[in-house]
């Protein structure tokens, strides 16, 4: 075995040269560790499939205008191009249940077992949801900040103006909230909700018996027809969904109808409030900072390229040749064929005719090239229509058909009759 190319000649030769690092032009595939002794190397497969190609180009009938280097760089891409297909779809199919993955302590993810739902990018979608929530308060990971200030019937107080002869007072939100929270500074704020005073939670005003949309012992009991029992001794139990409804009725009567103040809001966050307020009353504003409520949509990180976000940074690389199957193995042999045949076509169409002894030959080289792009669609749309039937969502739709012909099937078998020893 000869590890020169001999790179003054340019025909093919039957001939083994040594796979070795220097000539595979990447030699990702070169001295694989993990493969048993029964496994087929990238080496062993090269050199055999640069044989087997050589043949099917026609050699030794007609002579090939290729040199083992070619063939080498043909296999080692049909390699390549079967791996960014299977990795390109793991991309797919395991992207929700990996983005945001640690790159760093999960560096190669092929070969690796992923069970996982995309639950956990759910989860983090729905805390955005949260911040969008009627008061807010309730979820995401943007901070809801809360400002206030005292009511007054003067227009002596910086930040205030109360027009003369005017039923309602002005109050300069910007003015009010940068005195109080210097982030604010440069940015917008999202007035998310304006009221005057600090709410006692509903559910414990469901039985107050001085609230009016409350329920009282005695109310429960006169309504289900109790009224003559003791409250001490009897309890009526009721669906949680009527503590529910009660306590959002509480709420609802006492922002609406217990509140003798209305209020707008310019564009320029001026507060305007009607009529005008004579006593002084705390007035609470919660409010976002647009910046961080933008910023929060995004993965906070020190190292942004620490965490897997998108299709160009998922952790796969190539897998052992060694480990393909034969079904991926013959795909990669069929592929390396039409790549020889495109290289050799792009060769002989450099000189589409050669100059004979008072003629000429016209080369294959357009043909080749020709047949080899054919060729090379039909394999990759082939293996890409293969891969989409292993699709999670279709590998359980599959399931489900299964176990619905199965229950089907067990439907025709007799059902034995039990009949007991006589009594």
């Amino acid at each position: 075995m000869s590890n020169n190319l001999d790179q003054d000649r340019v025909r093919y030769y039957d001939s083994d040269v040594d796979i070795i690092k220097g000539i595979v032009p990447f030699g990702y595939y070169l001295n694989e560790t993990g493969c048993l002794e029964s496994d087929s190397t990238f080496e062993e497969d090269c050199q055999a499939s640069i044989k087997w190609a050589a043949r099917r180009l026609g050699w030794p009938v007609i002579d090939l205008e290729m040199t083992h280097a070619n063939f080498i760089s043909c296999f080692e891409q049909a390699v390549q191009e079967y791996n960014r297909l299977v990795n390109e779809f793991n991309i797919v199919n395991n992207l929700l249940d990996v983005v945001g993955l640690d790159v760093q302590k999960y560096n190669n993810l092929t070969g690796v077992n992923l069970y996982g739902t995309g639950l956990p990018f759910i989860v983090k979608l729905s805390r955005m949801y949260g911040t969008e929530a009627v008061h807010g308060g309730v979820g995401g990971t943007v901070e809801l900040y809360r400002g206030y200030f005292d009511t007054t019937g003067s227009a002596a107080i910086e930040g205030i103006n109360n027009p003369t002869g005017k039923n309602y007072q002005v109050y300069d939100l910007n003015k009010i909230l940068l005195d109080q929270n210097p982030k604010i500074s440069g940015s917008r704020i999202e007035i998310r909700r304006i009221y005057n005073s600090s709410e006692i939670c509903s559910i414990a005003k469901i039985y107050d018996p001085f609230s009016m949309t409350g329920m009282s012992y005695s109310n429960i009991l006169s309504e289900m027809g109790f009224a003559a029992y003791s409250p001490a001794t009897q309890f009526l139990l009721c669906p949680i969904f009527e503590d529910i409804i009660r306590s959002n009725a509480i709420s609802y009567n006492n922002s609406v109808r217990k509140s003798a103040y209305s209020f707008e809001i310019t564009g320029d966050n001026k507060l305007r409030i009607f009529p005008l307020v004579l006593n002084s009353m705390r007035i609470f504003i919660d409010y976002y900072i647009e910046d961080e409520k933008n910023a929060g949509q995004m993965q906070n990180s020190d190292d942004p390229y620490s965490k897997s976000s998108d299709p160009s940074d998922v952790p796969y690389g190539n897998c052992k040749y060694c480990r393909i199957n034969q079904p991926g193995k013959q795909w990669i042999r069929d592929y390396f064929l039409a790549l020889c045949k495109q290289t050799l076509g792009i060769i002989r169409g450099k000189y589409p005719q050669v100059p004979i002894a008072a003629d000429s030959v016209s080369l294959d080289g357009d043909v080749l090239r020709s047949e080899a792009q054919t060729e090379m669609d039909y394999l990759r749309q082939h293996l890409k229509d293969f891969l989409e039937k292993t699709l999670k969502v279709s590998q359980m739709e599959n399931k489900g058909r299964e176990a619905e012909v199965t229950s089907k099937m067990l439907g025709y078998i007799p059902m034995h009759i039990y009949i007991g020893p006589d009594h």
